[in-house]
């Protein structure tokens, strides 16, 4: 049988486990905000520019 110190340090040992997958979980959350950031920040500029382009040539067939 184990003794209560050993119960004792599986316990603290399965909580910081449980410590670095909830930290490691809240980094990949942040790392996936900031890459969907990116992506839609792309896709607006993107956006954007085609935009402008189809105003230019429809300036261009207009005038």
């Amino acid at each position: 049988m184990r003794t209560l110190h050993e119960i004792y340090l599986e316990e603290q040992k399965l909580y910081e486990e449980k410590q670095d997958r909830l930290k490691a979980q809240e980094q990949a959350e942040k790392e996936w905000w900031e890459a969907i950031m990116r992506v839609q920040d792309e896709k607006a500029f993107v956006l954007e520019v085609m935009k402008c382009e189809g105003a230019a040539t429809s300036r261009k067939i207009v005038g």
